[in-house]
């Protein structure tokens, strides 16, 4: 079961995080505002301005298996040519990684994003609204 503790932001583990993939610095704490939480925290930002997604979730709460499971999928889509998006590898080159930080051990990555186009905005957070 998720534990509570996980359930709240927590805008420098996203920061700390980030530093392992390029990302726009401007506006980075608006982007980062409009987080969701569920099981897993969901930070948007912009990396060349384009709109991403960073994905942390607790070792405690998620199996790797499972993540690096969902990652495998997506790249078997594409190598298959089905029009899927790609996953962004972090600055060494991984898809997914682990974190040992202050706040405690998390896996992070970047999803494909969900919205492959440019200069989306965040006009309602929880709606996607499209230009």
């Amino acid at each position: 079961m998720l534990k509570l503790k996980y359930l709240f932001e927590n805008y420098d583990l996203a920061r700390e995080a980030l530093k392992n993939w390029e990302h726009d610095t401007a506006d980075l704490d608006n982007m980062l505002s409009q987080f969701r939480i569920s099981s897993n925290a969901i930070y948007p930002f912009c990396q060349n301005g384009n709109i991403c997604f960073l994905r942390l979730a607790p070792l405690e709460e998620k199996l790797e298996k499972n993540i690096l499971g969902e990652l495998e999928f997506i790249n078997y889509l594409l190598a298959h040519d089905y029009p899927a998006c790609r996953p962004i590898k972090a600055k060494n080159g991984e898809i997914c990684l682990r974190l040992n930080t202050k706040w405690g051990d998390y896996y992070a990555n970047m999803p494909p994003p969900i919205i492959c186009f440019r200069n989306w905005r965040l006009l309602n957070p929880g709606w996607i609204s499209f230009p």
